[in-house]
């Protein structure tokens, strides 16, 4: 038996190893474009980028672990069921049962990994995401133009442009902003940035001032040496982390407490390493239905389950942060409802 463990340990470990590094070059290459239209509109400086791609990618390891396990299951004794090996190991007099005992071996000791994943690394992903998003938060426009570049602010309210000269002075200055619904814009020879006791402002020098009147062609004109612009100061930055981002000790003080949605979040995060041990053990009588069916059947009813669990958790979480019902029964609901269908698919296999 010792021979039949390292047989099918080893192949489903190096097919989860391959699909695992599958999915996670699709998944980088997935967040690379979400995050370049995030760059793009503006919601993520462009230095921050590369920072920032890591633990986009960092939070959904867990969800990629859980499939590979889960697929690498099927996939294996899917081959073992199609090349009649599965038939000789059960003239051998190897059982149904006794095969799901190193697979419920395997499945254990990648819910401790998983209970890592989900307890330390998604947490620490989420404070970095925090942190870096803060510092995009912080900066004021003076910081994000860049000389020769028409820069649209965050409220969408003002367009800058600038046309560089010195280090701390730039030469033609243009800004256009929309304020109650009429425009005005401004320019000017040359502007400079100065920090003062009430915040940032630009002093321009040299320029005039356009303010749209009641008519859409009716401005005013107004011609100034030198004029100042209050800088918005950026808001403070909120110290309160989302439950998301709260390490798991604190989350359990939080749910002693009664905080509805740090409950909720244990029952995400403690919730999936269950529910891969539970994929791997359904992915065995699933693959040897393989036969009776339509070839690719049987991967379409897998995602289908695998999406289901996911779903399921995420609707307990949402019970228990709601208050619909306690941790306890949203916790373990949707594993013993799998069980139960797990249970009736034996049955009828």
């Amino acid at each position: 038996m010792k021979v039949f463990d390292r047989s099918i340990l080893a192949e489903i470990g190096r097919t989860a190893l391959l699909i695992a590094v599958a999915l996670t070059l699709i998944l980088t290459a997935v967040s690379m474009v979400r995050l370049l239209g995030t760059v793009a509109a503006g919601d993520l400086p462009s230095d921050l980028y590369l920072p920032y791609l890591p633990w986009a990618i960092s939070e959904k390891l867990p969800l990629i672990v859980t499939l590979s396990a889960f697929a690498a299951t099927l996939l294996v004794m899917q081959r073992w069921v199609r090349d009649s090996e599965w038939a000789v190991w059960r003239a051998l007099g190897v059982s149904r049962w006794r095969l799901a005992v190193p697979v419920l071996g395997l499945g254990m000791v990648l819910a401790l990994g998983l209970a890592l994943l989900t307890t330390w690394l998604v947490p620490f992903a989420e404070q970095q995401k925090d942190r870096l998003k803060a510092a995009a938060q912080a900066r004021d426009e003076t910081q994000t133009v860049a000389p020769g570049i028409f820069r649209e602010s965050k409220d969408g309210h003002r367009v800058l442009f600038v046309a560089p000269r010195g280090e701390e002075t730039v030469g033609l200055f243009f800004m256009r902003q929309w304020q109650a619904g009429r425009q005005m814009i401004v320019v000017a020879d040359g502007a400079r940035v100065e920090n003062r006791d009430d915040g940032k402002w630009v002093v321009l020098a040299s320029g005039a001032r356009y303010e749209e009147g009641a008519s859409p062609l009716a401005f005013r004109v107004i011609e100034f040496r030198e004029q100042a612009l209050w800088v918005t100061p950026p808001k403070p930055v909120s110290e309160v982390q989302r439950v998301r981002a709260v390490a798991t000790p604190s989350l359990w003080q939080m749910a002693h407490e009664g905080h509805r949605a740090a409950a909720g979040e244990l029952v995400q995060r403690f919730g999936l390493p269950f529910a891969a041990v539970m994929l791997m053990v359904f992915a065995l009588p699933l693959a040897e239905a393989e036969p009776r069916t339509v070839r690719g059947v049987t991967l379409f009813v897998a995602l289908l389950v695998f999406f289901a669990y996911v779903n399921l958790l995420s609707l307990a979480q949402a019970y228990v942060v709601r208050g619909r019902t306690s941790f306890a029964v949203g916790f373990w609901a949707p594993h013993l409802l799998f069980l139960r269908c797990w249970c009736l698919f034996i049955s009828g296999a």
